[in-house]
């Protein structure tokens, strides 16, 4: 008897996921991590709105949630001074990713991304057959310059571009951001992901051919429960909500997001959490010879000065209980990305350094 064969472009994909997640080290290890600092999740939790929120919603999970998320949306409007038709939302950002790429990107199309930033970007690109054109950053900022022409002289479907970005932690401000996508050719969509961009003041940008994307999973404390969402203009996004699932955002996910956007309190109150956080962890990395890059996000990269000793203090940390991780390519390899935690973790994680002693 024979099989169903996929098709030919997904046969020809790995079947590993992007990354290694911390339980799946915690089942072959048998044992818990004591500090997670590897995944950029907040430490400091969702709101304590949310949480109640998201507590009465579960009494009711017989119902389906809103597939337009009105009320989620209607809070968003008024966060962006736009209109409901301005927004989609989604399963987190790599969830909208899908959608983008099914809409936007066929075989044989040429997206333009930065060699190294947000890397799960590129599974869903090569998933739909399009092809990954990527620039090297510059000085370990996101080359914004050799973006815009290189999407011009390759004739790109789209480029893509996290501000701030991940995994190196940093920030272009919104006039540059305005003058590259000014740059860009006039028929290329420009994919903006700006999930860390709530640990910052917020810039305006705007462009018929633009696609933003923010994300509860950073700030808000909410990865767990998977919801994002994208804006631009409705005529552009509007191919996103011909092809998504209608029920993919709960209804315990809308809940929290909507309260946690009501919050209007709690934003501020772990931006500064966050700034205080990440100044003692670029501290405690210093000490153990581990140089850090300024970062704009909630993590922190230090410099292990090869990527064959950042690679034995990720592997040692995580036979002492410590899970972080380090980006794969150069120039960035040589460096270990650590999440902002609390005292409690960098108290753990100041003793594995001491004992791993790399």
């Amino acid at each position: 008897m024979s099989r169903p064969e996929p098709t030919r472009i997904v046969s020809k994909l790995p079947d590993a996921i992007p990354f290694v997640a911390p339980e799946a080290y915690e089942r072959e290890m048998g044992t818990k991590f004591l500090a997670r600092l590897g995944a950029n999740e907040s430490v400091f939790g969702p709101s304590p709105n949310a949480i109640q929120a998201m507590t009465e919603a579960v009494r009711n999970p017989q119902w389906y949630g809103d597939p337009l998320s009105f009320e989620l949306k209607s809070a968003l409007v008024t966060k962006h001074n736009l209109t409901n038709d301005h927004f989609v939302v989604g399963p987190g950002i790599d969830g909208l990713f899908t959608h983008i790429a099914s809409a936007y990107f066929a075989p044989g199309d040429r997206v333009v991304t930065t060699l190294g930033s947000y890397p799960t970007f590129n599974y869903f690109v090569d998933a739909v057959g399009a092809e990954l054109v990527q620039v090297p950053y510059r000085n370990l900022k996101v080359d914004l310059e050799s973006l815009a022409k290189e999407a011009k002289q390759c004739q790109a479907k789209a480029v893509y571009l996290a501000n701030p970005d991940n995994p190196s932690g940093t920030f272009h401000d919104g006039n540059a951001i305005q003058h590259f996508i000014d740059q860009v050719p006039d028929e290329t969509l420009i994919i903006l992901d700006e999930a860390y961009l709530d640990f910052l003041e917020d810039y305006e940008v705007a462009d018929l051919r633009l696609i933003r994307l923010r994300t509860f999973s950073k700030l808000y404390g909410m990865a767990g429960a998977r919801v994002a969402y994208a804006f631009g203009e409705p005529e552009t996004l509007q191919p996103l909500n011909r092809i998504r699932p209608h029920f993919e955002v709960n209804s315990i996910a809308q809940a929290g997001a909507l309260a946690s956007l009501q919050d209007h309190d709690f934003k501020t109150k772990i931006q500064e959490k966050n700034r205080l956080a990440k100044y003692d962890l670029a501290i405690l990395l210093e000490k153990y010879g581990l140089y850090p890059l300024a970062s704009s996000t909630n993590f922190v990269l230090g410099d292990a000065g090869s990527k064959a000793r950042a690679e034995a203090i990720v592997t040692n940390l995580r036979q002492e209980r410590v899970f972080i991780r380090k980006p794969g390519l150069a120039p960035l390899d040589q460096y270990i990305r650590v999440s902002v935690g609390t005292e409690e973790d960098y108290a753990v994680l100041a003793k594995a350094l001491k004992q791993v002693n790399l």
